[in-house]
Parts: C-alpha cells; sequence; structure tokens
C-alpha cells in the first residue's frame, strides 16, 4: 500500500513539472505585445561644487618635541658620475621580450617570437621590426641591436 502512495506521489509530482515544462515553452512562442517601458527625458541639474580650502604649510625650523633645530642636509653633486650614466643611458630600449623559437626538423630556418612593447612579432636572422634588428638567435637567448647597441636577451 506504501509503494502505491509513493508511486501516485511521484507521478503528480512528474505531471506538475511536465505541466510548467509546457507552458513555458508555449508562452515563449506565444506571440503577445511586449510592455515597452518609455522613458521620460528628465533634466540634469548638476550639484554646485564646494569650493577647495587651500591652505599652506610653514617650513619647520625645529623639533617641537625636543627644541632642536634641524640641520638641513646639502647634496653633493659629481658632474663626472652624471655624465658617464647619460652616456650609457641614452637609448631607451623598449620593452622586449623573447617568448621562443619556431623552427622545421634540421634547424635551416628559424623563427623567432618576440613581444616588443606588448606586442607579438615573428622574426627571422636579420630582420628589422620597429627598429630592432636580430642579429643572432639560438633557443636559450637572441642578440638584438637598436640604435647602433646590442643587448641580449634570454628566454622567457
Amino acid at each position: 500500500m506504501k509503494k502505491k502512495k509513493n508511486s501516485k506521489l511521484l507521478l503528480f509530482i512528474v505531471i506538475i513539472i511536465w505541466g510548467f515544462l509546457i507552458y513555458k515553452i508555449y508562452d515563449a512562442f506565444r506571440s503577445s505585445p511586449k510592455n515597452i517601458r518609455t522613458i521620460t527625458p528628465e533634466t540634469f541639474v548638476p550639484t554646485p561644487k564646494a569650493e577647495k580650502d587651500t591652505f599652506s604649510l610653514l617650513s619647520i625650523e625645529r623639533d617641537p618635541f625636543l627644541g632642536t633645530l634641524y640641520v638641513k642636509k646639502t647634496e653633493r653633486s659629481n658632474k663626472s658620475a652624471n655624465t658617464n650614466k647619460k652616456n650609457e643611458g641614452d637609448i631607451v630600449w623598449p620593452d622586449i621580450k623573447y617568448l621562443g623559437i619556431v623552427s622545421d626538423q634540421d634547424a635551416s630556418t628559424s623563427v623567432f617570437i618576440l613581444q616588443i612593447n606588448g606586442r607579438q612579432h615573428l622574426i627571422k636572422k636579420g630582420e628589422t621590426i620597429e627598429d630592432i634588428q636580430l642579429v643572432n638567435g639560438s633557443y636559450n637567448d637572441l642578440s638584438l641591436r637598436y640604435k647602433g647597441r646590442t643587448k641580449n636577451y634570454p628566454l622567457m
């Protein structure tokens, strides 16, 4: 008796689920005018901007807690050291990453994959892209020339 009662309950639930599905399918294909809400234009009134409160800081001449005077440190400049750094860093290299190599089985032609300033490029030995020339390359690293300077890049 209990089995019949469970079967009837399950049959009733299955009928309700199928009825709900059939209603949804019928409702989807039924052509009824859809209510489209019209948008009424509203006037925009910007809020008035509050004027910024400005202030200035006074230079501190003494420590308020210890009562001692501050001693300003003067920077020493070496002109010879600065000129050497400028000569070495005149050229700003673009952001370059060596991503890998693609070659055939006999390795007669190799195509290197570079990422220059976020864009990927395929380049062979001797080719130039964006003023960057591929001088030499292997599976582990490659040499690039940019504005007369050569730099090695390892595989990422």
